[in-house]
């Protein structure tokens, strides 16, 4: 136990934050030192996987101090995670998919495994089914419904390789693969999951996408360079609404929250942010680049979680467009018309807001929830969490950055 402890704190060595060496509306939070391919989030808990050193749990609830709080070893290479709770994740494990246990967060524990009969790629869950993107295999669901138990319900075959994270919207799961683009399956029936569509935005053997996201009926593929916004409304007619200018690099990681897709391009061109409320129009509005390459990107309460060639994390914030009003400050920029102005927690918005204009305004967060209703004047908001907001009215929508 005690070589285990040392061994942790070596790998793990936190650091302050750092400064943005090369940014546009984009800034560094906080980071820590850390061996770790990807992360995910949930609450005040983060996972990562560091492939053959196992999974460390952090402690997040500081943004501007995560460090971590614990450590387990897992039987192969974790090669994804995903969080469903504060208390238990699922990482795939080479060839097995497998539980890790959070209720002690100090001490994490790698329970119930069971073997998915192929090399696991990715994994997601949502409700009580965990869905494992199989290389040249296809997708796996499995019933995650009991925690002494991880069973195969469903399986189909798919064509191509390097199957990306599957991403689950209602009835259908989108799974992407590096060579023939990304299928459409049905999951409506979990034990006879049938591919329904498939989209590749053209016949160039060369070309290839590493990843997806998937808001609504958009699909936001990388494909190359770029960044194609694609349209799955009708499945018998996918067609692509529009495509990024030159991210430059390739590339490999894409992730969307709210009115903005996250990308991680190659080389050492980090993380791209791109404005995609118009999606004929995809334009890119932020960037964070480091000396090294970035290596992955998720989302979770209006930060991006970036891991680093060098072993580093670091939770950025992107606060660009609209207008960006931190606590305490004033304006620096606006495109509409509301006035909303923060000052020592209380949220200031001008203008005529009386109830027979029909003109009522609410705080929405980055994923577009509604968090409150404003009225003129003074609206208190000590109780959010420090991050992008948007005003939004029937006639006009303001960015609004929330800091402590």
């Amino acid at each position: 136990m005690k070589y285990k402890s040392l061994l942790v704190v070596a790998l793990v060595l936190c650091a302050a934050s750092a400064q943005a060496a090369d940014s546009l509306n984009c800034r560094v939070v906080g980071s820590c030192v850390i061996r770790t391919a990807s992360v995910c989030a949930y609450g005040d808990i983060a996972c990562a996987d560091s492939r053959d050193s196992g999974v460390y749990v952090l402690n997040i609830s500081d943004k501007s101090n995560p460090h971590v709080i614990g450590h387990t070893y897992v039987t192969r290479t974790a090669n994804d995670l995903v969080m469903n709770s504060d208390t238990c994740a699922y990482i795939a494990d080479g060839v097995r998919v497998a539980r890790i246990g959070l209720s002690d967060p100090s001490n994490p524990t790698y329970g119930k495994s069971t073997s998915a009969g192929g090399w696991v790629q990715f994994v997601t869950i949502d409700g009580d089914y965990l869905y494992a993107s199989l290389y040249s295999l296809g997708l796996k669901i499995f019933d995650v419904s009991s925690p002494d138990t991880i069973r195969q319900v469903g399986y189909t075959a798919l064509t191509g390789h390097i199957f990306q994270q599957p991403i689950v919207v209602g009835d259908y799961c989108y799974v992407n693969s590096w060579d023939s683009g990304f299928s459409v399956v049905d999951i409506s029936n979990k034990a006879n999951p049938i591919e329904v569509a498939r989209y590749r935005p053209d016949t160039v053997a060369a070309n290839h996408s590493e990843d997806l996201a998937v808001r609504g009926n958009l699909v936001y593929m990388s494909w190359m360079t770029r960044v194609h916004c694609v349209d799955v409304s009708d499945l018998e007619n996918i067609t692509s609404l529009g495509v990024t200018d030159y991210l430059g690099g390739y590339v490999y990681n894409v992730r969307v929250s709210g009115l903005y897709v996250y990308v991680v391009v190659g080389n050492v061109n980090g993380l791209r942010v791109v404005d995609v409320s118009d999606p004929s129009n995809p334009v890119e509005v932020g960037h964070y680049r480091d000396s090294v390459a970035a290596r992955a990107v998720n989302l979770a309460d209006g930060y991006a979680y970036v891991t680093w060639v060098g072993n580093v994390l670091k939770i950025i914030q992107f606060y660009g467009g609209g207008a960006v009003v931190e606590e305490g400050g004033r304006s620096v920029a606006s495109r509409s018309q509301l006035g909303a102005t923060i000052v020592r927690g209380n949220l200031f918005l001008t203008g005529d807001r009386r109830p027979e204009t029909g003109d009522r305004v609410a705080l929405m967060d980055a994923a577009g929830r509604r968090v409150m209703e404003l009225r003129p004047g003074p609206n208190d908001v000590h109780h959010l969490s420090p991050g992008v907001y948007f005003v939004r009215s029937q006639s006009a929508v303001e960015k609004v950055l929330l800091t402590r």
